[in-house]
């Protein structure tokens, strides 16, 4: 019982650090291009057609830095939590916006990595979106389970050493004695 527990443990806790890492460099991965060639992403982001010019100029700023800044948190392992849940937000919009572009017939390039060697967008697009969409609601999950068991175990520690304190605390009227007046000197 203790062994097989020990085992779903390191699965879980393996499975993680892998899902973290590998959307740690898919975010990494697609960010550099966007930063080193800005101007070609603001083509890119208008040709979704879903931003005006300033909100397309803002997403394509802030977002390779985004990318970036959530890439270098998954692998370092900082802010893990948050930077799954951002991840996993930024992905259901792609999904959404590519859906869009697909149903309305545009044929443009997903501007996912760059400019470079991508077609348009496809329902293969689509399914590489969602898969990585479903990498990262697996490995908030299993990171909450992790990290979860450990802040209730922590908890019920305070609390359980609170409960023993307050039993082991006595009043002088559980003591029989009546309290005693305090003196002013």
């Amino acid at each position: 019982m203790q062994q097989s527990i020990r085992y779903r443990t390191i699965v879980a806790r393996t499975l993680c650090y892998l899902g973290q890492v590998s959307l740690g460099c898919v975010w990494i991965w697609s960010s550099l291009p966007k930063i080193r060639r800005p101007y070609d992403f603001l083509g890119q982001v208008y040709n979704y057609e879903l931003l005006g010019a300033q909100a397309g100029v803002f997403m394509a700023s802030v977002l390779p830095i985004l990318e970036l800044i959530l890439g270098l948190c998954l692998i370092a392992g900082l802010f893990v939590g948050g930077a799954l849940l951002v991840s996993g937000a930024l992905l259901a919009m792609f999904l959404a916006a590519q859906g869009w572009v697909l149903w309305q017939g545009l044929a443009i390039s997903c501007g996912c990595f760059g400019s470079a060697g991508e077609g348009f967008i496809s329902y293969g697009t689509l399914l590489r979106t969602g898969l990585l969409l479903a990498v990262a609601v697996a490995t908030y999950c299993l990171f909450i389970l992790r990290y979860g068991s450990d802040t209730a175990d922590r908890k019920n520690g305070v609390r359980q050493v609170a409960e023993s304190s307050a039993a082991q605390t006595l009043t002088h009227s559980q003591l029989g004695r009546p309290m005693e007046p305090a003196v002013a000197r």
